[in-house]
């Protein structure tokens, strides 16, 4: 809230008589009181912008003021925590919380645009705040050096640094049965 009575005058009447008005409110909440206190309230998840607004006293002849007031929403950037590197195989599937990692003061953290710069043999997609990898089936082992990028609905962005380590699974046996053989005997397995 804001008195603007100290900034108000009438030669002629107490001010405790003018009457406050104000108009051209987009959208800044506005609202006014008898004694001229201003209550502004902007909504949230809004862009950056400047929005004037009329402000108009009238005395009880039915003079009046009237001025604007320009009211400027500044947008700050989100920030984006460092990510932690971490590994994962071939052709498996990782998938990442971006939301935990991630604060935009005057965005929520849904509407933001993600991207991924570094992508060398995976495939990347996101949905919502979930950042899916998959390193390609054919990949051999190695690192994927990435900048994951938030960009807010006014352009304004943060970058993180991060790597996933590829790496190849060894072979396996799957249930190798058990054999027991007599002295001297030849056996196969098909």
């Amino acid at each position: 809230s804001w008195n603007l009575a100290p900034f108000a005058a009438d030669p002629d009447d107490d001010i405790a008589n003018l009457q406050w008005s104000i108009s051209g409110t987009q959208q800044v909440r506005a609202s006014i009181d008898d004694a001229g206190l201003l209550q502004l309230r902007t909504p949230v998840d809004t862009p950056a912008y400047l929005e004037t607004i009329g402000i108009q006293i009238t005395a009880p002849s039915g003079l009046f003021a009237a001025e604007t007031l320009q009211i400027s929403i500044p947008n700050l950037p989100p920030t984006l925590e460092d990510l932690p590197d971490t590994s994962a195989a071939k052709n498996a599937l990782l998938t990442l919380d971006l939301a935990s990692f991630t604060v935009d003061p005057d965005d929520a953290v849904e509407n933001l645009q993600w991207s991924i710069d570094g992508i060398q043999q995976a495939q990347v997609s996101f949905d919502g705040t979930l950042l899916r990898f998959q390193a390609s089936p054919q990949a051999a082992a190695h690192i994927e050096d990435l900048q994951l990028r938030a960009t807010d609905s006014s352009g304004l962005f943060a970058t993180s640094n991060f790597q996933i380590s590829i790496f190849n699974l060894p072979p396996s046996f799957q249930n190798l049965p058990a054999v027991v053989l007599d002295p001297g005997s030849i056996a196969s397995i098909e």
